[in-house]
């Protein structure tokens, strides 16, 4: 397959382009991949430090709130609770005894009453004369009525009627410890009893209760606030104990076992005070087993307990998709907009490197053709110098051989012209920089280029200067005449004898028209007639002078001078040419 030489250039200098496009773009996404890969581990880093804080902060929230139960549930709450209760009620005696109508009706009226009231979940009393040590009232058994409580004894062998009495009587309100029957569990259990003693009736009275019923109330109320915890979508909370059985949990079926989850806590925290933990468990929103990073800490040693709480795999997720989605989506749309920007750039460098290559090409066959054009040009005088020598060499006499030199001499004129005409044309084929740029009086300056102008052209030559008469002009005055020049020898060469020039301002720019009455050029050819050696019809024929330089040479002058020169149809009916300039 052959491949022209443009296209050969254009792959030449588009292909590394293409491959710069490619590899930006490629560095690019890796780019974007790389940033997004690392803004990801950041987040989820972030996300699972923060997710560690809430649960913390959580636990520490829920713990403040149910602090205040396990603390009335310590012994010296239950004291100072018992205390007011006690005190309250010994106020109570004391108004039975006031309102009764003699010491008969009240003795009557505050044993009864000491043997039936029940308080605080069917808490009794019981009351013994402190010197005969017999019993007055016993609301739990009232067989225990009229009986000796001297050497009554708990399972330890202490004897705690004589205790309670001996704390009523050395105390407003006194305190007594032992262990005693608890006839709901059925087990001996520590009870804590507040007595008193009231003078008037020479009577010890007594209340206590269980130190499990005391707490279990506390302990009811704790369970139930953990149980209806909530926070978030899915945060809740538990309570198990050291060996992982539930005993608070917002599902009831599961108080009283065990799961693997919570077994697996237990064991974390053997030797430690708080730990987080991974286990798997049922997320109800997704309906699947999934990850739980869970956090357990140790709370309330006198119940051994641990109170937990966690956060599913899922929602942590949710939480660090939602971070980074943000930046995916900033460098998404910059991503997309440096690709579309760096195709567009790609594409219009490809579009630019085709049209210099096309430009560059385009000048090689113009030069070509120049070059073609100047050897035809070059040819016939060189061809007719070639038959004048060899006439003169086999002519007959001096008369014959005067006239073939003297036209010789003509051929080696026109080869000087044809030279000279090459070698300005030339001179402008690049950027000149010999210009000698003037700021002159445009007026009396072109007049006398006229005036000189007119001693050479056979045609009537005519001028209307519509400008102040010291305007001032920036020009090269050689270059200019020379454009002038040719313009004026083009008009009289083929006018039918009728020339005019024009020269006039517009705003910040000179017009200067040229003007004759000749057949015109057609709009066709308007522009091709500044090529070099460009010939129209019959009319404008070599036979009527020139090498179809002229004009060539007048636009690149006037290019030079960052001008133009365009032609159209003259007042005269001719043609007009008009070369315009900044002032």
């Amino acid at each position: 397959m052959k491949f022209t030489i443009k296209t050969k250039l254009i792959v030449a200098l588009c292909m590394p382009l293409l491959l710069i496009g490619v590899v930006f773009i490629a560095s690019l996404i890796n780019t974007q991949s790389a940033v997004l890969a690392a803004e990801h581990s950041n987040v989820e880093i972030k996300v699972t430090a923060l997710l560690h804080d809430v649960l913390k902060g959580q636990v520490d929230t829920v713990t403040r709130s149910i602090n205040d139960y396990y603390e009335e549930s310590k012994f010296d709450n239950i004291k100072k609770a018992l205390l007011v209760e006690m005190t309250t009620f010994r106020t109570t005696i004391e108004k039975i005894y006031q309102q009764s109508d003699s010491e008969e009706a009240a003795i009557i009226s505050i044993y009864a009453f000491l043997n039936q009231h029940r308080w605080n979940n069917g808490r009794y009393f019981f009351a013994y004369d402190p010197d005969t040590w017999i019993s007055k009232a016993y609301g739990s058994n009232l067989d225990l009525v009229g009986k000796n409580g001297y050497d009554k004894k708990d399972d330890s062998g202490y004897y705690f009627i004589r205790a309670v009495v001996e704390a009523a009587k050395n105390n407003s309100i006194g305190f007594s410890q032992y262990s005693f029957l608890n006839p709901v569990t059925h087990k001996n259990e520590d009870k804590l009893t507040a007595s008193f003693y009231f003078k008037p009736l020479n009577l010890v009275i007594a209340s206590g209760e269980y130190f499990s019923t005391l707490q279990q109330s506390n302990i009811e109320k704790v369970f139930h606030a953990i149980s209806t915890g909530r926070y978030g979508q899915n945060g809740y909370f538990w309570i198990q104990d050291q060996e992982g059985t539930i005993l608070a949990h917002p599902k009831t079926e599961l108080v009283g076992t065990k799961v693997a989850s919570t077994i697996k806590v237990a064991a974390s925290l053997k030797n430690r005070s708080e730990a987080f933990v991974e286990v798997r468990y049922f997320n109800p929103t997704t309906d699947i087993l999934e990850n739980k990073m869970t956090f357990a800490r140790n709370i309330f040693p006198e119940w051994g307990w641990i109170i937990a709480t966690g956060a599913y795999e899922s929602d942590l997720l949710l939480i660090q998709n939602g971070l980074t989605e943000a930046t995916n989506n900033i460098f998404e749309q910059r991503t997309c907009l440096m690709i579309i920007v760096t195709s567009v750039l790609v594409a219009f460098s490809f579009i630019i490197a085709i049209w210099v290559i096309s430009f560059t090409l385009k000048g090689i066959a113009l030069q070509k053709e120049l070059i073609n054009a100047v050897s035809h040009e070059l040819r016939t005088p060189i061809a007719r110098l070639r038959f004048g020598v060899e006439m003169m060499q086999s002519s007959p006499s001096q008369t014959e051989e005067d006239s073939y030199l003297t036209g010789v001499q003509q051929d080696i004129d026109e080869l000087e012209d044809l030279v000279s005409e090459l070698l300005t044309y030339a001179r402008f084929d690049r950027n000149v920089s010999d210009l000698q740029m003037q700021s002159l009086a445009i007026a009396p300056w072109l007049e006398n280029v006229l005036a000189d102008l007119a001693t050479e052209v056979s045609a009537h030559l005519q001028h209307d200067f519509q400008i102040e008469p010291n305007a001032q002009a920036y020009f090269e005055p050689k270059y200019l005449r020379r454009v002038v020049s040719n313009l004026v020898h083009n008009a009289a060469k083929y006018g039918n004898g009728q020339v005019f020039v024009t020269l006039e301002q517009r705003d910040k720019v000179y017009l200067l028209h040229v003007d004759d009455d000749g057949p015109g050029i057609p709009d066709a050819d308007r522009e091709r007639v500044f090529e070099p050696f460009a010939r129209l019809d019959s009319s404008r024929n070599r036979e009527s002078g020139g090498y179809g330089l002229g004009l060539a040479i007048v636009k690149r002058m006037v290019d030079a001078h960052h001008g133009s020169v365009a032609i159209t149809t003259s007042p005269l009916g001719g043609c007009r040419f008009t070369i315009r300039w900044q002032v």
